[in-house]
């Protein structure tokens, strides 16, 4: 077996990966997220290999060639030439380091839930929420790191929403409540604090009252989806901020995300 660093030209990447005839399916999606990785600056060489076996064919790294490809950029990598079968029986079995698991090592609190309310929070402010259910939308650790380092204070929000989250089951989950709490917060201070009193106890709330609408619909669990959820206290912030009163609150169909409104 043969290990040599080199700089992969996407003619090279090209070429190496005509040699990839008994590998797993493409998966597109993740070919682009790792392009975009390349396109943004992010691609670090590390100790991950682009593996052949002794028979010259491509046996790990199939995605990382191709996001070569697709980006134009040429990257560093360690190519490993004339592996044994019994290392390639040990490719993938590990388990994949996600956002919280970068976070948490780096010493975040709540790492998973800071990951998570990261990532909608930059939906917020790149698409509108386009991609709050993640996908292709998925940020990269240096895109989370990014999120937090702009906005500091999604901490208090994680932190709120951690500890908010048993009289919050079953309307809203932890991530959506942190990045709710974040955004009205940046807003209003005091009112985005008596609109999350009042979602969590739903105390003397009387028949108009946006609030309670809220609550109802989310607790009915119509609507479960993410970008569902945002849309409807999108809605019911703007009828509290207007002073206005509503018995039910749905989504029609062709509802985009409302803008939000500040007090007067």
């Amino acid at each position: 077996m043969a290990t040599k660093k080199m700089m992969l030209t996407p003619k090279m990447a090209n070429k190496m990966l005509l040699k990839n005839t008994k590998n797993r399916k493409m998966k597109k999606a993740y070919v682009t997220k790792l392009s975009n990785t390349i396109l943004r600056g992010e691609w670090k060489h590390n100790h991950q290999p682009i593996i052949f076996d002794k028979d010259g064919k491509l046996a790990d790294g199939q995605h990382r060639l191709a996001a070569i490809i697709k980006s134009g950029k040429s990257c560093a990598c360690t190519v490993v030439t004339n592996a044994s079968n019994s290392i390639l029986s040990t490719l993938d079995v590990g388990i994949v380091r996600n956002n919280g698991d970068f976070l948490s090592i780096n010493g975040e609190e709540h790492g998973a839930l800071l990951a998570s309310s990261a990532k909608m929070l930059y939906s917020y402010h790149e698409n509108n929420m386009a991609n709050v259910q993640g996908g292709v939308g998925a940020l990269s650790p240096t895109q989370v790191t990014k999120v937090i380092e702009d906005n500091p204070d999604i901490r208090d929000s994680v932190e709120f929403a951690y500890n908010a989250r048993k009289e919050l089951r079953g309307i809203i989950s932890p991530s959506v409540c942190a990045t709710m709490h974040y955004i009205l917060h940046a807003i209003d201070d005091a009112l985005a604090t008596k609109f999350f009193k009042d979602m969590q106890t739903g105390a003397d709330l009387e028949l108009g009252n946006p609030i309670l609408a809220l609550r109802n619909v989310l607790m009915r669990k119509s609507y479960r989806i993410p970008r569902h959820k945002f849309l409807l206290m999108f809605k019911a912030w703007n009828l509290v901020v207007q002073n206005k009163t509503i018995r039910y609150l749905n989504i029609k169909e062709g509802d985009k995300m409302p803008i939000l409104q500040c007090p007067a």
